[in-house]
C-alpha cells in the first residue's frame, strides 16, 4: 500500500508544478521511486520488480520495461495489436 501511495503522491506533485505535457519518461521517473530493487528472501528466492508497464491512452502505446533495465524498453503501437487479432508473446530475457 505504501508503494501506491508513494506514486500517487509523486503524480499529484508531477501534475501541480508542471506546465507543460507530462511524458512518459516524466511519469516513469516518479514511478521508479515505487519499485522494489530483486532481494532474496529467507528461503533463497529473489524477489523484487520483475517488470514495469505504461499504458498511454491518448497516443495507444504499451511500454513494457523489463528487470528494471531502460535498455530491455518493449513498446507497442495497441492499434496495430489491436487490429491484427493475432496473439503474440513477448519474450523477456
Amino acid at each position: 500500500m505504501q508503494r501506491y501511495q508513494a506514486m500517487e503522491t509523486g503524480l499529484k506533485m508531477l501534475s501541480l508544478q508542471s506546465n507543460n505535457d507530462i511524458t512518459l519518461r516524466d511519469v516513469g521517473s516518479v514511478l521508479g521511486s515505487a519499485v522494489q530493487p530483486p532481494a532474496k528472501d529467507t528461503k533463497g528466492n529473489v524477489g523484487g520488480t520483475l517488470y514495469s508497464t505504461f499504458i498511454n491512452i491518448s497516443d495507444m502505446e504499451f511500454v513494457l520495461v523489463y528487470k528494471l533495465d531502460n535498455s530491455k524498453i518493449t513498446n507497442l503501437d495497441l492499434k496495430t495489436e489491436l487490429t491484427t487479432g493475432a496473439k503474440r508473446k513477448i519474450k523477456l530475457r
